[in-house]
């Protein structure tokens, strides 16, 4: 009688034991330095929805057991994690590093039917801080009334979409979306009456800044910052068919991306070109893409770069500069002078001519900055097809 009592108590263990499903809404954190990232991430069936306060990111999920793998869109990243019941261990990997790169990963299964709804809102009115960081270098955190995001514009690209809250007189900041992760901490000082903070960022990265609200404060424009000189027609580079070519042609108004299939900032331009292409189908502009990758191997790099083309639908050519980041911008615009961002597009008019150099791309997460970006795209492509009209 004992061992059956036993039996049916084995049994009953065992039930309770059995797999949870992986359906539903769950709550992560991702451990950046001993600071938390939360977010939330919904999961049903094959596929994965990342969210980044506002952005939305659809992933794809790969189950085998126990074992999930999240591969994070075209870049070279993923979450590797292992369930148990109702929480999910694991790392959040970037492959493409020498040094192991890997950040612990933990999440909760929650009751939500659904991700919920994003209505903390940090500041009481549009906000602009000038961030000076310990570099010398500059950044600026922005805020509109009725967001419920934050972001942070640099020269070289934005932070994207930032989760924000205030107490009294400190502020955090946190995003992830699923290839950088931020996290930012500041507390107001008495005596220098501004912001001291840090910016933490991936595996290593931190520095600190000093903030100050400064609504007249403004980034170094854009199309200042890189020059060009030299015949830009004379770069002949292989394209994804092997095929040697010149990435400018003469008579054709054209713009070139200098471009890493592992930059966001990168992508987020590209789909705004793309979405322009399509709203102005009789511009005759000529788009080309110059790679850099950071890739293991050329094969890796051509890999990664046709899984991005396909991915986004980018429909002109890809050419590759650089497979394993062994060779630097300038080594390939010979004529280039204070590079300093992926990306940065070059317009050059139908002469061969470089009209303009636009250095960085601050995208739809920083607001005003995007607006003025759409604004001075529009004049620089007037400024390159002039004479076709």
């Amino acid at each position: 009688m004992k061992y059956l009592i036993s039996l049916v108590s084995l049994f009953l263990l065992s039930g309770c034991l059995t797999q949870q499903s992986l359906d539903g809404i769950w709550s992560f954190e991702l451990d950046l330095q001993g600071n938390k990232v939360p977010f939330y991430m919904k999961i049903k069936g094959n596929k994965a929805t990342l969210q980044n306060n506002t952005e939305l990111i659809e992933l794809t999920v790969e189950k085998k057991d126990k074992s999930i793998l999240i591969p994070i869109l075209n870049y070279d990243a993923a979450f590797e994690l292992e369930q148990l019941q109702t929480t999910l261990k694991g790392h959040w990997i970037k492959y493409n590093r020498k040094e192991e790169y890997k950040l612990p990963l933990f999440g909760m299964k929650t009751k939500f039917k659904e991700l919920p709804k994003i209505d903390e809102v940090a500041f009481s009115n549009d906000t602009k801080m000038k961030l000076t960081f310990e570099n010398g270098k500059h950044g600026v955190l922005t805020y509109k009334a009725g967001n419920t995001h934050s972001s942070i514009a640099t020269e070289t690209g934005d932070y994207r979409y930032l989760s924000s809250k205030v107490v009294g007189d400190a502020i955090e900041l946190w995003g992830f979306d699923g290839l950088f992760s931020f996290y930012v901490n500041a507390a107001y000082d008495l005596k220098t009456k501004k912001y001291k903070g840090t910016l933490y960022s991936g595996k290593s990265y931190k520095t600190k800044f000093v903030g100050e609200f400064d609504d007249n404060f403004e980034l170094r424009n854009p199309n200042e910052i890189t020059t060009f000189k030299g015949d830009i027609t004379n770069i002949k580079l292989t394209d994804l068919n092997g095929k040697v070519a010149p990435i400018v042609q003469k008579g054709q108004a054209t713009v070139v991306q200098i471009f890493g299939s592992w930059c966001p900032n990168c992508i987020d331009e590209t789909k705004f070109i793309l979405d322009w292409k399509k709203k102005n189908p009789n511009k005759e502009v000529y788009f080309v893409i110059v790679s850099f990758e950071r890739a293991p191997s050329k094969k890796h790099a051509i890999k990664l770069v046709k899984k991005t083309k396909k991915l986004y639908g980018i429909d002109y050519p890809i050419f590759i500069a650089s497979y394993t980041n062994d060779k630097k911008v300038s080594d390939i615009f010979t004529g280039i002078k204070d590079f300093i961002s992926f990306p940065t597009s070059i317009y050059v008019d139908t002469e061969g001519k470089v009209k303009k150099i636009h250095a960085g791309f601050n995208g739809p997460a920083t607001g005003d900055f995007f607006d003025k970006f759409k604004i001075d795209f529009e004049k620089s492509i007037e400024s390159i097809t002039s004479n076709l009209q």
